[in-house]
């Protein structure tokens, strides 16, 4: 199986995100792209854009086969944040 593991920080639209797998390999869309996408999608279809996410988040994916190393990413990027 896999654990999916997310960090968002608001104030700067960043988000990061670490994945528990057995294999390092990271299948994942590019969430920037794809976040994109959708919110082109939903304007056209004619969705009140207050009710959009900001399309100004930056994703940032990092797949691991250890859990320490998503626990230590994460530790390290909150306490940068102090």
């Amino acid at each position: 199986g896999k654990l999916f593991i997310a960090l968002f920080i608001p104030n700067n639209c960043r988000v990061f995100i670490g994945i528990l797998d057995s294999i390092r390999e990271n299948h994942m869309p590019n969430l920037n792209k794809l976040l994109k996408n959708e919110c082109e999608k939903r304007l056209q279809k004619g969705i009140d854009t207050n009710l959009l996410p900001i399309n100004e988040h930056q994703f940032e994916v990092k797949v691991d086969m250890d859990i320490e190393n998503i626990w230590k990413r994460f530790n390290k990027i909150i306490s940068n944040r102090k």
